[in-house]
């Protein structure tokens, strides 16, 4: 009796606390410069009706801790701010433990990236009161030629994970005056693009683009800056989502059109894809296809860096903004090892094969294979014959691995598709499965 007494009063204690949700369990830096923002900060909330405390974060001494409160009243938010100071150079992958009054066990967060300085300062975690969680900051962008003239016009497109963050325009003198929330963010500056961490540090881009000034129509630039920031912040201070009701005529991939697709991407996320923008040129492509997909499709998610690896499978009823959340989380370190992988997303498509359907597998990288490319063409060849198709979306590829993943490509029954810039990715990859899942014309009689 008294062990069944102890048992209900632990199930009183674990119900009135249990709701205390660590909402941000890793963080990713990506390749780590003196100049990035050294921190990163993890949201607990508090959705139950009792307080709860921090006790402590476990941490090494190179990792500095600061909190916004050790008290998470009801119905509220806080941060753990984590800064991080590498000892050594390279690779990085950290995990340390969070203890909570509301919590049985510790949870754990980490930080993982690729440190290209050890730090010879130790680098405090700066205090909530100076750098508010998730503040807006100052940020400007330049555009000039290489003639170093401004240029007025010029289009910026901006996105942060493969999400848009909207489209600004410089001025006369060739300037932008932005908004942004710290975070790694890509940009596009009249076709040129390129991917930086924004932080206190790192609050000015300038461009230099091999162009005339851009002939681009007059309109109210100053106003549609100012809508675009009024936007920013909606989004930073509010997390709402509204459901719609879509027609069948207004869908990008009307059912009456296009088949149901089971598309099972396969994603190099070798450590040269983390240089140049690829990566993140990838997401906003791959970000544009998802928005159009339809409850039938079917979505797949691996990565390959030596050992290829399932991040997300969907067999019905899909879930967006899941498989958005995957696609941001992607991030780049290792060795390309493509031919295992193909053989798995090959056996994911045949899991999830779709009768009549688009079976389509999209290996999305960057370079040719260190060994095995003649296993990999045979391993494509393979699945055609099984109904499940191979394109090839080559990420800023060199003439001679175009050549190496046209070949793949043909082998597979699907198309190579180059993606060299921000107007490939709003577009090719979306038009390359309408032409893979396009119904078939009546013939009237």
């Amino acid at each position: 009796m008294n062990n069944l007494i102890a048992l209900f009063s632990s199930f009183l204690i674990s119900a009135a606390f249990g709701q205390v949700t660590l909402l941000d369990t890793q963080f990713d830096f990506g390749t780590l410069s003196r100049l990035d923002q050294n921190y990163a900060d993890f949201r607990l909330k508090n959705e139950s009706k009792k307080e709860a405390v921090i006790f402590r974060v476990e941490a090494p001494s190179h990792v500095d801790v600061n909190f916004s409160s050790k008290k998470i009243l009801p119905d509220s938010t806080v941060h753990i701010r984590l800064a991080y100071n590498p000892t050594i150079k390279g690779d990085f992958n950290e995990s340390f433990k969070i203890y909570l009054s509301a919590w049985d066990k510790p949870k754990t967060i980490q930080l993982k990236g690729e440190a290209t300085f050890s730090f010879d300062k130790f680098i405090p975690c700066p205090d909530f009161s100076t750098d508010p969680a998730g503040s807006l900051r100052p940020f400007s962008i330049t555009a000039r030629t290489l003639n170093n003239i401004p240029i007025d016009f010029a289009e910026i497109s901006i996105f942060k994970g493969g999400r848009s963050c909207g489209k600004y325009f410089t001025d006369q003198n060739g300037e932008a005056e932005l908004m942004l929330n710290a975070g790694r963010y890509f940009f596009s500056i009249s076709g040129k693009d390129t991917s930086i961490y924004v932080n206190a540090t790192n609050d000015h881009l300038v461009a230099f683009i091999d162009i005339e000034k851009d002939q681009v129509p007059l309109e109210d630039i100053e106003n549609r800056n100012i809508e675009v920031e009024k936007e920013l912040i909606l989004e930073a201070t509010e997390e709402s989502s509204r459901e719609e009701e879509i027609t069948e005529e207004d869908l990008v991939l009307p059912l009456s059109k296009f088949k149901p697709n089971n598309l099972v991407f396969l994603v190099d996320v070798s450590t040269s894809m983390k240089h140049n923008g690829k990566l993140d040129l990838l997401k906003v492509a791959m970000v544009n296809l998802v928005d159009a997909l339809r409850d039938v499709d079917r979505f797949t998610l691996i990565s390959y860096a030596g050992e290829s690896g399932v991040i997300m499978k969907t067999e019905e009823n899909l879930d967006k903004q899941r498989c958005i959340r995957a696609i941001m989380g992607l991030s780049a370190g290792g060795r390309t090892d493509g031919t295992k992988a193909i053989n798995r997303a090959g056996m994911a498509a045949q899991v999830s094969f779709i009768e009549g359907g688009n079976n389509q597998i999209i290996l999305a990288t960057d370079g040719a294979f260190n060994e095995g490319a003649d296993k990999a063409q045979k391993l494509s060849a393979k699945f055609k014959r099984k109904g499940v198709f191979t394109s090839v979306l080559g990420i800023k590829c060199g003439n001679y691995t175009s050549h190496e993943m046209q070949e793949l490509a043909s082998m597979g029954g699907g198309n190579y598709i180059p993606l060299n810039n921000i107007k490939d990715a709003e577009r090719k990859l979306l038009e390359e499965v309408k032409i893979r899942s396009m119904r078939a014309a009546k013939v009237e009689p």
